[in-house]
This record gives structure tokens, sequence and C-alpha cells, in this order.
């Protein structure tokens, strides 16, 4: 399932040959892959959230969620709560908690107010959440924790650079790293689950995409246009890190095949690399256009997975890859799993 500037949604079921409109539509572009839950598809458009029945042709929240303020990434989902629900972070610098079976909205409650969110929002488990909200001049981006037990309270606020717009990620022992676009020393780095400052990893370019977190431990993000493999302490992996067609963003990390890790770019091409780094093969889908954080769908008991890309042309690309995401990675892709639930309690497919 996609979204559409055109206010719709776009289902491709597996197995068919073309792409269908939801029964529904909205009224402004869908600005956010779609969160898929246990009960309620989830769709942020413009300052809207909205729950969405699973087959595309009812809104579960009225008219939606009006947070008043431009929705920051995807909404991120509880699966083990006794209701399902999303959280919500605006530029409004609010984070929102809302429940398809809630008030007529449903909204359930939001935090106190902060500078406007950067990036987020992403769940250690179901009862604590994390954004990162930015102030402009002078530039500064702030991670922030945020508690719930059914009311959004607030934690630690610890500063992560200057600009970070790319999704974050969690390991598995609690440790949220982020990615920096600071032009003087942009960085990938951790903040403890205790909120206080781990790895730090320098960058020679923007940290464009989010950090993918391997089995083990090892992280891997997109340094500009070269792909960084690093240990949880910092340390290289590879003495010669492989180059992109341009710019990339966070990328999958595979099992079950040849490919480690399927990378894409802002300039329309995707590269399949081994664990070593060593690039198998690329791919030109969109050229010149930009390409939007990869997802993967594997079904059951195949040998291979598709890989889905949109592209800011409004083209869906499909990928046939051996392999499947790997469950054993504490945080594989961007949003975590298929579902982009963003939720480090969310099983991945096995």
């Amino acid at each position: 399932m996609v979204g559409g500037a055109d206010t719709k949604l776009y289902l491709l079921a597996p197995g068919a040959s073309a792409i269908q409109a939801a029964a529904i539509s909205f009224p402004t572009s869908v600005t956010h892959p779609p969160s898929i839950g246990a009960s309620a598809i989830w769709v942020a458009a413009g300052s809207r959230a909205y729950a969405v029945s699973l087959d595309g042709t009812t809104v579960l929240n009225g008219a939606g969620y009006d947070t008043t303020g431009t929705i920051v990434g995807p909404p991120a989902l509880t699966r083990s709560l006794p209701v399902e629900t999303a959280f919500v972070a605006s530029v409004t610098g609010r984070m929102y908690a809302l429940r398809a079976a809630a008030t007529a909205d449903g909204l359930v409650n939001f935090s106190t107010a902060f500078d406007p969110f950067s990036s987020g929002p992403v769940l250690r488990g179901d009862a604590t959440a994390f954004g990162v909200t930015a102030t402009a001049s002078p530039a500064e981006a702030t991670l922030r924790q945020f508690s719930f037990d059914g009311a959004l309270g607030t934690g630690f606020g610890r500063v992560v650079g200057k600009v970070v717009t790319a999704p974050l990620s969690i390991d598995a022992l609690g440790t949220i790293w982020s990615g920096s676009a600071d032009l003087d020393q942009s960085l990938a780095q951790a903040t403890t689950a205790a909120g206080t400052g781990g790895t730090s990893i320098g960058a020679d370019s923007s940290v464009g995409g989010g950090v993918a977190i391997l089995a083990g431990g090892d992280v891997v993000f997109c340094d500009g246009a070269t792909v960084r493999r690093h240990a949880p302490d910092g340390t290289a992996r590879w003495a010669a890190p492989p180059s992109l067609a341009g710019p990339g963003l966070t990328p999958m990390v595979l099992t079950g095949g040849p490919v480690a890790l399927l990378v894409p770019t802002r300039v329309g091409t995707v590269h399949a690399l081994d664990g070593a780094g060593a690039e198998l093969w690329s791919l030109t889908l969109a050229p010149g256009t930009e390409l939007r954080e990869g997802n993967l769908f594997h079904a059951p008991g195949a040998p291979t997975s598709t890989a889905w890309f949109t592209s800011a042309g409004g083209t869906l690309h499909g990928v046939v890859v051996d392999g499947r995401l790997d469950p054993a990675a504490p945080w594989p892709k961007a949003w975590h799993d298929p579902g982009n639930t963003g939720n480090t309690a969310t099983p991945l497919p096995p």
C-alpha cells in the first residue's frame, strides 16, 4: 500500500498485475508511507492522521485527527496494548496518541509542546516513544523521549546535532540511533536508553537516510553517496566503503541470499551489496529522480522477495531480490518492519 500526491491510497495485492486505488481519498496529499496495524491502516495527510479500515473503504476516526500542523514521519504503532495506539509527531511540537476506538477523531492524549518535530516518531516497545524536535536559529536538533500509560509524559531531551530529518532507529539494547545533516560535522550517533551520549561516528557528508542495525549490533548508514558499516563502538568494518551513484537513503538488511544490503538513492538507483561491502549489482529505476525509502514483501516460504520503491515522479517500482528482511536484525529498514510501525515490539516476518 502506498499514498499518493493525488490524495488517494493505492493497493497492490500479492500476485495482482495492477495497482488499484482504495475507495477513500483525503483532502490533501498523503505525505508519508502508511503504517499498517492489526486493526487499521494509519495515514498521515497534511496535518491530519486517519485510521482507515484494513480493506481501505472507511475512515474509522471521523474526519481524521487534525494536529493543526504538518505531520512528520509515518505514525508509529503499538501492537500489544489492549487497543492499538498510533503515535503522531507534528510541527506543532507535540506528540499525539490516537486510537480508532477512542473519541470521534481518535485523540487519546497529547504531550507538552516543544519546538517543531523534524524526525519521528519511533517506539521502544509500546510505552516509550522518541522523536526529534528542531530550532532554526541557532540550528539545534533535540532527541526527546515520551512515556505512555494512557497519557503522554515527557522524559529526557538530548541534543544530537543541528539538522536531523532522517528516520530514527533503535537497537537491541534500546539505544536510539540518529543521523544528522550538519554542514560542519554530520554524525551518526547513539543515545543510550538512559538518555546519555553513546557512540558517535563522524561523516564526511550528510547522513541522508536512517541507520539500519544488523544482527550483532553493527550499524549501516549512507554518508552522502558512501555506504558505511561500523561496529557498535564505532570501529569501521570496511576499509574501502562502497560508493553509490548518488546520495543514499536507509539501507535494507536482507538474509537468505547473496544480497546483505539493498540501498536506494536520491538519483533513482538501487544498489545491492554483500556483507563485505562489494557491489553485486545496481539498477536505475528512475533516472535522475529521487526515490523514497524502500519496503520489502516476502511471501512465506518463497526464496525471493519484492523490494518496492516509490519515486518523486509518482511511479511505484518493484525489484525481485533473493532472500527476505533479516528477522535477526533489530532494525533492518526505515521504520523497522514492512508495516512501517516504527516499533521494536513488532515481530518481523520469519
